[in-house]
């Protein structure tokens, strides 16, 4: 009996030890590729900007370069997807008390022309994120992109929205759209922490929205 109980335990030492090895070999420290649900949706042949990857709507209605150090939620009042509208959250994984980077991206799409829907939805985001409607417009061929930013923050349990030219920018919005709306994905990309300034580089930051921009590419 004892002998049986032995090798019962050496067996079950053996299968645990045996799945932590294999973890061990196939992590790789990519945040993107180690999280399995997200690296469904990347292609690491095509090649992109480094510390990005090649990423594929599952509708097939849109590409992106997504960031090495994010992961996609998977939670079905996060992530869902059918051939009109995709919704997606990103989630930084760094993450921590003291910052949580966000981004939340909503694809559209439609067989006909809607520039007013689309550009509707984007003066929802400015409400709600610019300050006094300040956002810029870059035409792209055939593609029109609308982004903003501001400084939000809680003043004791009120929002306040300040002008990210004077205050460093933690909220950033945006509509990437074809020319006739047919097709539009609105953005938003959240830095939360506590207080009224976080230390980040406001470059970077800048950069890292815009270039998320100008890499959505409508199929």
């Amino acid at each position: 009996m004892k002998k049986k109980v032995s090798l019962a335990v050496l067996s079950i030492i053996i299968v645990v030890g045996s799945y932590f090895v294999i973890r061990e070999f196939t992590q790789t420290g990519v945040t993107a590729l180690d999280d399995s649900f997200t690296r469904e949706f990347l292609d690491e042949d095509v090649e992109v900007g480094d510390g990005f990857y090649f990423y594929e709507a599952r509708n097939g209605k849109y590409t992106m370069w997504l960031s090495e150090d994010y992961f996609i939620v998977q939670e079905p009042t996060l992530f869902y997807s059918k051939d009109q509208l995709e919704n997606i959250n990103l989630e930084h994984n760094n993450n921590s008390t003291e910052i949580r980077k966000s981004i939340k991206l909503q694809y559209r799409g439609r067989n006909y022309d809607h520039t007013e829907t689309a550009y509707r939805d984007f003066e929802e985001l400015s409400d709600i994120y610019s300050f006094e409607n300040q956002h810029e417009v870059i035409e792209d061929g055939d593609r029109l992109i609308y982004f903003g930013s501001s400084n939000q923050w809680n003043d004791g349990g009120n929002i306040v929205t300040r002008d990210s030219g004077e205050y460093d920018p933690n909220r950033y919005f945006a509509l990437v759209s074809t020319v006739n709306g047919s097709q539009y994905a609105t953005i938003q990309y959240g830095i939360y922490y506590d207080g009224e300034a976080c230390g980040l580089n406001q470059n970077e930051e800048e950069q890292f929205f815009q270039g998320l921009l100008l890499n959505i590419r409508f199929n």
